[in-house]
């Protein structure tokens, strides 16, 4: 059994307007999970509680970055955190003109009888730009072969009829796919903005938010958790 998660962290501000590292830190133990994408995630290079050398000393995972604003002290975006050790990664622009920029990272492993590419992702704010990324994601999903393909973030989409929604379904979905729940403000959750997809959709055992007093108050975000057979 392979436990995955994604959880947009808001740059550690809670629902509190207070910025603490350490309660998404706690978030994330509670999880306990093989391999977490994370979005929205700030780093900073010189400071010396740095939120990603927090994260890796003390629950043990080793990060790929896949940050889409930089400057010279701090990073800003995607994170890909993984206790199993990947065959290969590579970071890919989905950035649209005039927009925040935006990434997809791609991670290769080798599960106790499979192979397994993740993509994780944070996708734009409008419904156009939306759109166009996922145009850009197919083409990635589709030259994979591994036996399992998951995708995972935060798409911004909350209208289930949305075109965006409807070409990930198409590809990732074969007459199954336990249901999605919100995730969508963590105080009382209405919409589905987090995803995580899995091809074949077989492999998922089960697809839940992790819902706790903590949970609710250390992001915007609840985190998404699933179980695959690997």
């Amino acid at each position: 059994m392979l436990k995955i998660a994604t959880y947009n962290i808001h740059r550690c501000i809670g629902l509190d307007k207070k910025i603490s590292q350490s309660r998404i830190v706690s978030v994330l133990q509670e999880i306990d999970a093989d391999i977490v994408a994370l979005q929205e995630v700030a780093s900073h290079y010189s400071f010396p509680a740095d939120f990603l050398h927090r994260v890796t000393a003390s629950l043990g995972y080793t990060a790929i970055s896949g940050f889409t604003l930089m400057d010279r002290e701090s990073r800003y975006g995607n994170v890909i955190l993984t206790r199993t050790a990947p065959e290969s990664f590579h970071r890919y622009h989905l950035s649209i003109p005039h927009r925040e920029p935006r990434g997809l990272i791609e991670v290769t492993m080798k599960g106790r009888h499979t192979s397994l590419t993740l993509f994780a992702t944070h996708l734009g704010l409008s419904t156009k730009e939306r759109r166009q990324q996922v145009q850009k994601l197919s083409v990635k999903l589709n030259s994979t072969d591994s036996d399992i393909v998951v995708l995972m973030g935060d798409f911004n989409e909350w209208l289930p009829w949305s075109r965006s929604l409807q070409r990930l379904k198409n590809m990732f979905t074969q007459n199954f796919h336990p249901p999605t729940p919100a995730t969508f403000p963590a105080h009382m959750p209405l919409m589905k903005l987090d995803r995580i997809w899995v091809r074949p959709a077989s492999r998922i055992q089960k697809i839940w938010r992790h819902q706790t007093n903590l949970s609710k108050l250390a992001s915007d975000h609840l985190p998404l958790i699933a179980t695959l057979d690997d």
